[in-house]
This record gives structure tokens, sequence and C-alpha cells, in this order.
């Protein structure tokens, strides 16, 4: 009798300990999937939170946005480049660069985008490193992002379109500009700057209109009085752009 309920005590500890080891297992899972939302190596956490700030959906679309990447602007250059490429050249070069998945198919197409960014105010300098170009097919933006030789950096969002849903926004409201409009007198081609927010010590944003085109500013490890010397950094002109390709 003793012995059948030792062998029973037994097979009932092994049950047990295997439904324990299957709840924890299960317990780690979920964790695993929870924590996976956010990297454990902080700059990748940031790059990622980054990288989904700059091309949010205002309608909350479920897809992301097309998007034409050029870490470089001899990688730009190549880009306007391409359309004199015979046919299977193009063709070799779009789908090297993934292009033909956003939007990109003809030689018309990258004749579009080259017209469209002509005319913008693109930012150009000789003080701060370019880094990176982004063109937004879907939302028709253009995102540019500059390093400075010390520790922080810019960026410039520019809006297509010049009546742009930014200058309705209710946080721009007359009594919000004029407590928060910084003077761009000594700047003709920026025609108003306003702040978007300044709470944070790491990242500051502003509202500029430059040239008629809304542009957002972003400074990074800066303080706000930065915001000045920044921008007379840059020149917000194409052809100042396309002669630093050459």
């Amino acid at each position: 009798m003793n012995r059948y309920f030792r062998i029973l005590l037994i097979l009932c500890l092994i049950l047990f300990a295997s439904s324990c080891n299957a709840n924890n297992v299960m317990l780690e899972s979920e964790m695993k999937n929870e924590n996976g939302l956010s990297s454990s190596n902080p700059s990748e956490t940031q790059a990622i939170t980054e990288s989904n700030e700059y091309f949010t959906d205002p309608s909350h679309h479920s897809e992301p946005s097309r998007t034409l990447y050029f870490d470089s602007i001899a990688c730009y250059h190549e880009f306007m480049e391409s359309v004199y490429l015979d046919k299977k050249e193009f063709e070799l070069y779009i789908k090297k660069n993934n292009f033909h998945m956003n939007g990109i198919q003809t030689k018309e197409d990258v004749t579009k985008w080259i017209n469209e960014i002509e005319l913008l105010p693109v930012p150009a300098s000789t003080s701060y490193e370019f880094v990176s170009m982004v063109i937004d097919v879907d939302f028709n933006t253009l995102f540019m992002s500059y390093q400075c030789p010390e520790d922080g950096g810019c960026t410039f969002l520019i809006y297509f379109d010049k009546n742009d849903y930014l200058e309705s926004s209710t946080q721009y409201n007359d009594a919000d500009q004029e407590t928060r409009k910084i003077s761009m007198d000594e700047y003709p081609d920026i025609q108003s700057l306003y702040v978007i927010n300044d709470d944070s010590s790491f990242l500051k944003a502003y509202l500029a209109s430059i040239n008629g085109y809304n542009v957002l500013v972003r400074t990074y490890n800066m303080p706000k009085e930065s915001i000045l010397p920044v921008l007379s950094s840059f020149t917000f002109d194409y052809g100042e752009f396309f002669a630093n390709m050459q």
C-alpha cells in the first residue's frame, strides 16, 4: 500500500512540476512579446521612435507610406541621373534600390519628383553634414537630416502643399502665435517661425514658413536659443543644394 502511495505521490509531483514549468514558459514568452515593442539598445529604440514620428499618417492608415530614401547627396544625384540610363539599366537600378516598390516605375516618375523637389526651399549648408534625405511619396513631404560638427543635429520636414493642414492646426492659433513667435526680420527667406515644443531637453520643434512653404524644424541636443544660429547656417535654395552634388 505504501509503495503504491509513493508512486502516486511521485506522479503528482511530476505533473505539478511540469505544469509550473509550462506556466513559466508562457509567462516568459508573453514578457518577451511585450518587451519586443522596445529595444534593449537605447539608440535602436530612439531610432525606431524618431523614424515613426516623422512619417505619421494623419488619417491613421495602417499601411506604411511609400518613401524614397537617400543616405548621401551622391545617392540622390544617381537618382537624378537614372533618367539617362537605358531601359534595362534603369529597371535594374530601381529594383536594386527598391524604388519600384515605392512609387517609381518609369523615368517619368523620377522626373516628376525631381521637378517637385526643385521648387522646394531645400536646406543646404557648408557647416552641417548631410545625413539623409527622404521623399514621402504618399504624403508629399521631403525630410532632410543634418549633423552639426559637435554633438547636435537638425532636421527639416518640408510640405509640398503650401496650404498644408499644419497651417490651420488649432495648436497654432493667434494667441499662441503671439506668445511663441520668433522674430525673423534678419532672415528674408523665412517669413515666420513659431516655437511648437521646447519642453524637452533633447528635442526642440519649430514651425517655419520658408518661401511660402511650411517646414517643421527640429533641433537635437541644442538649446532653444540656438535656433537662429542654426537657421542662419543654411540656405534654402535648391540651386545651392544642387551645387553640393558637384
